[in-house]
């Protein structure tokens, strides 16, 4: 458990150092074309009341944007979202060690 949170905290350093150079640049410009932002919940384990066994949660999520102009006027955002839950169960229940998540958006004003 302590490996994959430590895992993801690397992933996540490492993924805001990459952008660091691309966000220096877009704020000499006075606009900044790449957003991220991500966060690790903790949910301590839990008691299940029709049997013995705990049940404990790890989340993690980056959300990053990238905003630009198509020639020059129309505002277009893309965006990718990675999940990754952690699942921990000390249960009878047969729960997965694991689940992944991706989503991807384009946005745009007209």
């Amino acid at each position: 458990m302590r490996g994959i949170n430590r895992s993801l905290s690397g992933f996540f350093l490492l993924s805001a150092l990459c952008l660091l150079p691309a966000c220096a640049q877009a704020a000499e410009e006075d606009d900044f074309a790449n957003e991220t932002d991500s966060y690790v919940r903790y949910t301590a384990g839990r008691s299940l009341k029709a049997q013995p066994g705990k049940v404990q949660l790890t989340r993690s999520e980056l959300n990053y944007s990238y905003n630009l102009k198509l020639y020059d006027r129309l505002p277009v955002k893309f965006t990718v979202n990675p999940e990754y839950v952690n699942i921990n169960n000390s249960s009878a229940v047969d729960l997965p060690a694991h689940l992944t998540g991706f989503s991807a958006d384009v946005e745009t004003t007209l």
